[in-house]
Order: structure tokens, then C-alpha cells, then sequence
């Protein structure tokens, strides 16, 4: 029994679930009488709770999904405007006799990646 208590309390502590989850959960842990509920039946309001925990966190992460992706667009195409404005003040700031080397393969690999990351947020 002290065992749980102790997973409840550092699931509290760590954030990954809210004070009022904490206190269901331990709840959960005895019987109204006060005397501790059998393995079977924490077990099943064990994983009750759980199962509301996880529909919670699934619901915010959804509902923060298109601001994730707007956001992380919005920051990938500053690091595109940033880089084309890099190049173009490299290329004017550059003499008749130098020659500035740009690396396709290198562009085409942070794009990819640009891609990548905006698509996976």
C-alpha cells in the first residue's frame, strides 16, 4: 500500500497528473470504512482513473496541435528568410574575383528536415 501511495504522490510531483487526480487516486486506495480495498478493486479504480488521465492529456494534445504546427511553420519560414538574407548580403558584400559556393545538397537537406519537423508537430 505504500508503495502506491508513493507512485501516486511522485506521478503528483513530476506533473503527470493534477492534485485532484492525486487525491481520487488515493482515495481510491481505501474503502469508505477506511480499511484498505482489496488488490482486485485498486486496481480497477486504479485503472479507471488512469484511463480519464489519459483521455485528458490526449484531448489538450490534440487541441494544441494546430498551434503547434502554426507556430513551428511560422519559425521555420524565419529560418528560411534569415538564411536567403544571409546569402544575398554574403553575395553583395563579395568582390569581383570571389566566387561564393553555395552548398544545393546542404539546402536541400535543411529543407528536408524544415519539412520534416513542420510536419511532425
Amino acid at each position: 500500500m505504500k508503495e502506491e501511495r508513493m507512485f501516486i504522490l511522485n506521478m503528483l510531483n513530476d506533473g503527470k497528473i493534477t492534485s485532484d487526480d492525486a487525491c481520487k487516486l488515493l482515495a481510491a486506495l481505501k474503502t469508505s470504512d477506511g480499511k484498505s480495498s482489496s488488490s482486485s478493486e485498486i486496481g480497477d479504480k486504479v485503472e479507471k482513473y488512469a484511463k480519464d488521465i489519459k483521455a485528458k492529456v490526449s484531448k489538450m494534445a490534440k487541441d494544441a496541435e494546430p498551434t503547434v504546427k502554426k507556430y513551428a511553420g511560422a519559425v521555420s519560414d524565419k529560418i528560411d528568410d534569415i538564411r536567403e538574407s544571409f546569402k544575398t548580403k554574403k553575395a553583395a558584400s563579395a568582390s569581383d574575383d570571389e566566387i561564393i559556393i553555395i552548398d544545393e545538397e546542404e539546402d536541400a537537406a535543411r529543407e528536408e528536415a524544415s519539412e520534416n519537423t513542420s510536419g511532425e508537430a
